[in-house]
């Protein structure tokens, strides 16, 4: 069993391995929630421009998908490590896509994605799947059929220095 409180993390093995830790980093600090929180706490965020195609721009008629593209440095959380990413968001919707980045701990570096897929219809549903790529190979999909939210916690004060 593998444990993340938000701040710490542990696993009914002892050791938290390497594999354990990508997971977490895709399923907590790569969720929009995540992302807005590393913001929240100093992240670099920048646009890079917005209703990129992700044909050559030579396709007629042209039907989408339009993606919003930020980098994102994000320092700190769980994976305490510097990440350069790139996070797609869709235009139209405002859905998180993609987050993708190049994990320079191995050589060569490994290419990450985190997809997120499926958003439901109403306001502030979870995607319907969570896939992470390595390289263009799938190591997780995370399938959410059912969903339940527990009590509503106050976020943390913000307050400038």
């Amino acid at each position: 069993m593998l444990v993340f409180d938000g701040s710490r993390i542990s696993s009914s093995r002892g050791s938290v391995g390497p594999g354990e830790l990508a997971l977490i980093e895709s399923l907590a600090v790569d969720t929009p929630e995540g992302f807005f929180l590393s913001v929240l706490h100093g992240a670099g965020l920048t646009l890079l421009g917005s209703r990129f195609r992700t044909d050559d721009g030579r396709t007629p008629n042209y039907r989408g998908p339009y993606f919003d593209v930020y980098r994102w440095v994000h320092v700190g959380g769980p994976i305490a490590l510097l990440r350069r990413k790139h996070v797609l968001v869709e235009s139209i919707t405002q859905s998180l896509a993609k987050v993708q980045y190049a994990d320079q701990s191995s050589n060569p570096p490994t290419q990450i994605e985190t997809i997120f897929e499926q958003w439901g219809p109403e306001e502030g549903a979870p995607p319907g799947r969570i896939v992470r790529t390595e390289n263009g190979r799938e190591v997780l999909r995370l399938d959410i059929a059912h969903l339940e939210r527990g009590p509503r916690a106050d976020p943390p004060a913000f307050r400038l220095p």
